[in-house]
């Protein structure tokens, strides 16, 4: 028996050679493909190594070269291939931008509150321009402070316009904050509050009751140890007081599910002192909590809205504030406003506008050229986009020229936004009846040959194609 038992050991042991040696040979008898320009579209940028400048662009350059990546991907992608077989190879290029279109490439000057106060030459002053403080003159004064300028650089500005004067208005209603939470979303994301908690999943959400929104902060079921450590603020976008005289904070405030250890607090800060990415330390804060008639007890289930009183903020006059709410349980908030009546410099209405100036002979001028159009707010709603990426630029400025301009002889030099902060330009021309781009599109499609090399294992770069 036993040396039955080691035949049989010994058959399996050979069979088992015998069966690895035929997969062998059926290997090396399988018959290799023979490729004649076999047309392949490159698409897997997230195949190529890591945090290489095509596999985060998704696109090809000069620097960056398709043929210096493609060899690898196509072994990793084709086998038993015969000797020479070809392949050709399409894929994303991004071209280089002659001439002066890359001077165009730079973040948009947005004007701020500060800036109007300037040129309008201190208080009272309103946060846009009119016929009588006009943008083509002003606007060039903020310009001559940039620290680098150089003969024909350009910049492009975004700012308001009012086709109106501004008059004073005596005795008006002001409001510097009016919040009221009915265009929130549940999670109050869509507001510009900072919305926070340190310790804790719960944030403040929106709550609401018989058609009336309001924010809701709420320790209900919350369990230890996590109740103690419960840190969640609510905290106001920038409130520009700077031409206040004598502002009031008031808000509506309702208190339910009380426990013992409830706290409601309100608090204040300059806004330059405020850190959005570092926590809150209220020892920086004022808390100005005790100036408000805030509930200390309330029912087991929701309380009543009611207003809880108002605060002076005159001695913030003059400066910019944000406004700080922090509780421990269950809390609603309403109708924050800051506020009051005084004479105030206004317009009628205003718009948001873009304009392109350039520095020439030493000094910077509005450039109001017939060659150039500046997109404006009302052609990205056209179009409805926020701005324009560069790959789409041949396809969507189109539709503005042949609505705003129909026909022009010669070019036409398009600046518009290509990313949210950041401009850039393009050239198009009127040609057999329609806007055409001229300028170098931003990407293309280039084909590549690639040649198998049996010997060698591996392909190799013959010709761009196109």
């Amino acid at each position: 028996m036993k040396y039955l038992k080691n035949y049989f050991y010994i058959f399996c042991i050979l069979t088992l050679l015998f069966s690895c040696d035929n997969q062998q040979t059926d290997e090396l008898m399988i018959e290799k493909r023979k490729l004649q320009d076999q047309n392949i579209t490159f698409l897997e940028y997230s195949k190529l190594p890591k945090n290489s400048a095509p596999n985060l662009n998704k696109y090809f350059d000069e620097t960056n070269n398709a043929k210096d990546y493609l060899p690898d991907w196509l072994s990793s992608k084709l086998y038993q291939i015969e000797d020479q077989s070809s392949v050709v190879v399409s894929y994303k290029y991004k071209q280089d931008r002659t001439g002066d279109l890359d001077n165009y490439r730079k973040p948009i000057i947005t004007l701020r509150s500060e800036d109007y106060m300037q040129l309008w030459g201190g208080i009272p002053f309103v946060n846009t321009f009119t016929p009588s403080v006009s943008p083509m003159t002003k606007i060039p004064e903020l310009l001559s402070s940039l620290s680098e300028t150089s003969e024909g650089a350009v910049q492009l500005v975004e700012y308001n316009y009012s086709k109106d004067n501004a008059y004073i208005k005596p005795q008006n209603k002001i409001f510097y904050l009016k919040e009221d939470f009915n265009s929130a979303n549940g999670s109050l994301s869509n507001l510009e509050w900072d919305n926070r908690t340190r310790n804790s999943t719960r944030r403040w959400i929106m709550r609401t009751y018989n058609n009336d929104s309001r924010a809701l902060a709420t320790a209900n079921g919350v369990t230890e140890p996590e109740k103690t450590q419960l840190d969640t603020w609510l905290i106001s976008h920038e409130i520009d007081l700077t031409q206040a005289i004598d502002p009031k904070l008031t808000f509506d405030l309702s208190l339910g599910y009380f426990s013992g250890d409830l706290f409601f607090s309100v608090y204040l800060t300059l806004a330059e002192d405020y850190d959005m990415n570092s926590w809150i330390n209220p020892a920086k804060w004022v808390d100005i909590s005790e100036h408000f008639d805030l509930p200390t007890t309330g029912p087991s289930g929701y309380g009543s809205l009611l207003n809880r009183g108002e605060f002076s903020l005159k001695e913030y006059a003059g400066k910019k504030i944000r406004v700080g709410f922090n509780i421990s349980t269950t809390y609603e908030l309403d109708n924050v406003k800051i506020q009051e009546v005084a004479d105030q410099l206004v317009v009628s209405s205003s718009q948001k506008k873009y304009s392109l100036f350039k520095y020439e002979n030493g000094k910077w001028e509005m450039d109001n050229g017939d060659k150039l159009y500046v997109l404006q707010p009302e052609d990205y709603n056209y179009l409805n986009v926020q701005y324009i990426d560069d790959e789409k630029a041949s396809l969507l400025i189109p539709k503005i020229l042949a609505k705003k301009i129909k026909t022009l002889e010669g070019n036409i030099k398009v600046v518009y936004k290509n990313t949210p902060q950041s401009s850039y330009a393009d050239e198009f021309s009127f040609l057999n009846g329609s806007w055409t781009q001229i300028s170098p599109l931003f990407v293309i499609t280039k084909e590549d040959r690639y040649i198998y090399n049996e010997s060698e294992n591996n392909w190799n770069y013959k010709e761009t194609i196109q």
